[in-house]
């Protein structure tokens, strides 16, 4: 088959109408299913997170994290999620700065990221809102552009996560573990 033949071949089948709704739809399946793995992996992520914080001290449950999965919900639900998580950290902080009635502390555990990663998180809210933007503007007519900005921002998110789950990991280290029930020894 020569070159001219694919090419008007190519060119007929995207001026039927069908045919171009087809292609988008299966584009947009395709893109639906890629953010809610993205979710499926963030919200693993928080419940790994929140499971290391003692059951009193979480302030939200370990099921509600995964509603980061359900589409354009989730976008709201991961800012609720890092508020979440946030207020959960301080609450255990505050908790083992408490002393005994001789005034000694009762747990030697500070954390020193004093915002406990809502910033880095803010960030990642705003790019993640950014790269679904891009999605939707997927079907204008400048494919190319939207395209190539879908990916920048698809990147910067990745980017901004891996930073922002480095911090909350980092926090995270500094909790005890409840299966080991010792104390942490450093904040590396």
């Amino acid at each position: 088959m020569n070159g001219d033949t694919y090419h008007d071949d190519i060119a007929q089948i995207m001026a039927t109408s069908p045919s171009v709704v087809g292609i988008l739809a299966v584009a947009a399946i395709m893109l639906v299913a890629i953010l809610s793995a993205g979710g499926a992996l963030v919200s693993f992520l928080f419940t790994m997170t929140f499971f290391r914080i003692p059951e009193e001290h979480r302030k939200m449950g370990l099921g509600q994290v995964w509603l980061i999965c359900v589409p354009f919900f989730g976008i709201w639900w991961l800012h609720v999620t890092i508020r979440k998580l946030a207020a959960s950290f301080e609450s255990f902080f505050q908790s083992a700065q408490a002393t005994d009635d001789a005034g000694h502390r009762l747990h030697n555990i500070e954390c020193p990221d004093c915002d406990y990663g809502v910033r880095a998180g803010l960030i990642l809210f705003v790019t993640t809102i950014v790269a679904h933007l891009c999605g939707f503007l997927f079907y204008t007519k400048l494919p190319m552009v939207i395209l190539t900005g879908l990916s920048v921002a698809a990147a910067a998110v990745t980017l901004v996560a891996v930073v922002y789950f480095f911090i909350v990991f980092r926090i995270r280290r500094l909790i005890p573990d409840p299966e080991l029930e010792a104390l942490p020894e450093s904040y590396i």
